[in-house]
């Protein structure tokens, strides 16, 4: 894969987490769009594991599992 050709915007090369430390960027600059998002793209392909894992907490504690369950959807 190629380095990310994307320009990044001067002042949020140090973002929320801390300056960029990465020798590499694989797909996407970091930090290109906000403050707080260092990678966007990732960013939103996690939102559905995280919306699998809510969903299935919300569905385990709705049907009386035990807490065990629902904590593996943590």
């Amino acid at each position: 894969m190629a380095n990310s050709s994307a320009p990044t915007v001067i002042w949020l090369n140090s973002g929320f987490y801390g300056p960029v430390t990465a020798t590499l960027d694989w797909c996407e600059a970091n930090y290109q769009f906000s403050y707080y998002i260092a990678e966007m793209a990732n960013t939103f392909s996690n939102l559905f594991t995280i919306t699998l894992a809510v969903c299935g907490g919300l569905t385990a504690a709705g049907q009386s599992l035990p807490a065990r369950y629902v904590a593996g959807y943590a």
